[in-house]
């Protein structure tokens, strides 16, 4: 049922899609994280040039500490909390970012 949505989702480039944006950004990237690439949050940076990145180390794409030995489990327990550098980073950039209007 959802393969034309996936279809339709994959031909697009992010980076591209998010070059025209010309408000706050913020790229939290997950040292964890088995969907997108430090090389993906790169591309993304550098098409946004008013993005701030911020690098979470043992966050998985759910922006949870990675599980060892179960890449998956940040996926499927909702009781799991975000990885501890989340909220700050979340709260530093709204609190550093001038309003875009």
């Amino acid at each position: 049922d959802v393969q034309t949505y996936m279809i339709d989702l994959f031909s697009y480039d992010p980076a591209i899609a998010a070059a025209a944006w010309q408000g706050p950004v913020l790229i939290l990237q997950g040292g964890a994280d088995i969907q997108v690439s430090p090389q993906d949050a790169e591309r993304l940076e550098s098409a946004i040039p008013q993005a701030r990145r911020v690098d979470i180390p043992n966050a998985t794409h759910m922006l949870k500490r990675d599980i060892a030995n179960q890449p998956l489990a940040t996926y499927f327990d909702p009781a799991l909390p975000l990885h501890a550098d989340v909220l700050p980073a979340i709260q530093h950039f709204i609190e550093t970012t001038p309003a875009p209007f």
